[in-house]
């Protein structure tokens, strides 16, 4: 039998040589190992494109506001704006209009009929479309308007978020800035869905190509998950 060492709290943060492995720990400092073969399982991360203020105390991804009402029972704001693309945009928004927060509108990029044609090309997922039945009934109960085609065009406020811009965006996304309104809020939860993060896959010289339907570049991969790289296989959201 082989023993399996779990190294809890530690960080692989490059990758040089053939198999040079640099894994760092807060305290202990960085050791390098050479395994013979790598699972590469690094996950994914909320997208969000820069715009102006996007840095304001205040601003933050839907997956943060929901670790913070879900693990930590914390409120991320008392006016909050749910902007991006995405299911996770009516989950996180339906989890704070739950929690007593005051949820001012959620803001969707995709327009209304691209979502209405999911019920003629998303029979297959029928079973994850009435849970988005399910969120978006939650927020039409507690008043939370959804604006579709528009997204947010800049944030403003002092030292902290006080209030955004958003505008109508065409089929491809371009805002139509002299159609700009404004919301005051104190909380911006924004995300464009998730990104594979490749990084180390690449530092390894893994072989990387775009894939629209994943929203960026991704490991290639074969039948097996295997890299283009023989001792290196890439699985889960780090490769889809």
């Amino acid at each position: 039998s082989h023993l399996i060492e779990v190294r809890s709290g530690s960080m692989v943060w490059g990758m040089s040589g053939k198999n040079r492995v640099a894994i760092g720990k807060e305290g202990v400092g960085t050791e390098f190992i050479e395994p013979k073969a790598m699972i590469i399982a690094t996950g994914a991360y909320e997208y969000t494109p820069p715009f102006s203020g996007w840095t304001l105390p205040g601003v933050m991804t839907p997956g943060s506001a929901q670790i913070l009402t879900k693990t930590m029972n914390v409120m991320p704001g008392k006016r909050v704006v749910v902007a991006g693309t995405g299911p996770l945009l009516y989950v996180v928004a339906s989890q704070l209009v739950q929690k007593g927060v005051d949820v001012v509108e959620v803001i969707e990029a995709t327009q209304r009929m691209a979502w209405a044609r999911f019920i003629l090309t998303g029979w297959r997922a029928w079973d994850m479309y009435k849970e988005g039945l399910r969120y978006v009934a939650i927020l039409k109960k507690a008043g939370v308007p959804i604006r579709y085609g528009r997204i947010v065009t800049r944030a403003e406020g002092d030292d902290e978020l006080q209030r955004i811009y958003h505008a109508p965006v065409d089929t491809e996304w371009n805002p139509d800035t002299q159609r700009e309104l404004c919301t005051e809020v104190d909380t911006l939860c924004i995300g464009y869905g998730l990104q594979s993060r490749n990084y180390l896959a690449q530092m390894a010289g893994c072989d990387i190509d775009f894939d629209e339907n994943a929203g960026g570049w991704v490991p290639v991969r074969d039948e097996n998950l295997c890299t283009s790289r023989p001792d290196i296989f890439a699985v889960g959201d780090s490769a889809l």
